[in-house]
């Protein structure tokens, strides 16, 4: 299902709904995602637009996002969960990422921490890649545990 949406409202019942769901955030401002689990979710957006994970869990089956802004936070252990596929295309990745997806793919993204700490830690993940992505970081950018 795709969807053009403009409220949070509008953001979790297309995303509860249905299985698999492609959403476009047509006006700036925070997001934050229902549960994803069992589904297969494509969130597009803009820079303005920002899914809020800070500090949180969720799982999908799998995941992808382009354009947006992610904020996951500085707590240890956060990001997405038992998740198989978790794409991120042009965005800006604020905060600190565990990850724990099968599969990860960072294509054409600008990690952004502006404490001591990393932009992202492997951690559980399988298959990582970061391609043509810039790291702005205090010190710190990518753990691989």
């Amino acid at each position: 299902t795709g969807a053009v949406v403009g409220t949070q409202e509008d953001l979790t019942k297309t995303i509860t709904e249905n299985t698999t769901a492609t959403v476009k955030l047509n006006v700036a401002g925070t997001y934050t995602l229902p549960d994803l689990t069992d589904k297969n979710v494509t969130v597009i957006g803009t820079k303005d637009t920002v899914v809020d994970m800070k500090n949180a869990v969720n799982k999908a089956s799998s995941a992808a996002f382009e354009g947006v802004t992610v904020n996951f936070g500085t707590k240890d252990y956060c990001g997405f969960q038992h998740t198989g596929k978790l794409t991120y295309k042009d965005c800006t990745i604020t905060g600190k990422q565990f990850l724990y997806a099968t599969e990860v793919e960072f294509i054409n993204c600008k990690f952004v921490q502006d404490v001591v700490d990393y932009n992202v830690w492997t951690y559980g993940a399988g298959k990582v890649l970061f391609k043509d992505c810039e790291f702005e970081c205090v010190g710190k950018a990518v753990l691989i545990y």
